[in-house]
């Protein structure tokens, strides 16, 4: 199974599916910087995940297996297709269950997030740092 890599504008479906969770004034930069990996099945995208670029670093996100396609290592290649192409730090948040999943692909726990990286990514993913 080979990663495609494309612009997420290039992406319309996929794109209006992620878009859906950034603040409106967030749109512009996604379309612009992110970039998208996707596994396809039987001409279908089977999973796909964004890597956003966030200046100093990149954030992946948005990493999804479609149902019927789960259990058959998409995920897995579209982040490793994905982390490869960067040489900057990338920066993942996930819920606490799904990071022994992560941590197969490399990625580990990072109690202390620069204070840059949790600005940037506080302001697009409207998350506070109380």
């Amino acid at each position: 199974m080979s990663v495609t890599e494309s612009r997420l504008w290039q992406q319309p479906r996929t794109a209006l599916n992620i878009l859906r969770h950034f603040p409106e004034q967030e749109c512009d930069s996604v379309f612009r910087n992110d970039r998208i990996f996707f596994t396809s099945e039987d001409g279908r995208t089977a999973a796909y995940c964004v890597l956003a670029d966030r200046g100093e670093f990149e954030q992946l996100m948005d990493v999804y297996t479609y149902p019927s396609f789960r259990g058959k290592g998409h995920a897995g290649q579209v982040i490793s297709g994905a982390t490869r192409t960067t040489e900057k730090s990338v920066l993942l948040m996930c819920e606490e269950k799904l990071q022994p999943f992560y941590k197969r692909y490399g990625f580990s726990d990072c109690k202390d997030v620069p204070q840059y990286m949790r600005e940037r990514v506080g302001r697009v993913n409207g998350l506070r740092d109380d």
